[in-house]
């Protein structure tokens, strides 16, 4: 599998998933599934410099991951049946 196919697949595998419970248990859950993800990768450099190192990343490349997303997404809000509100 390639990298871009290995992304893929786990977007694909959390699209439309819904989670029991409210807003903090959702955000909980995903955020401890991403934590899981970042480690198997993590595991995968034998060099514990290089891991710190990678990890030292990660919270630079998630901040700027949110501004690309916010930047997308349109000035107004959507009715749920696609028209603007």
């Amino acid at each position: 599998m390639t990298p871009s196919a290995a992304v893929h697949h786990v977007l694909a595998s959390i699209d439309g998933i819904e989670i029991d419970g409210d807003r903090n248990e959702a955000v909980s859950t995903l955020l401890r599934a991403g934590i899981a993800v970042c480690g198997i990768a993590l595991l995968q450099l034998p060099d514990p410099c290089e891991r710190e190192a990678r990890m030292d990343g990660i919270e630079p490349a998630v901040r700027d991951y949110i501004e690309r997303v916010l930047a997308r997404r349109a000035p107004y809000p959507r009715a749920g049946n696609g028209h603007a509100a």
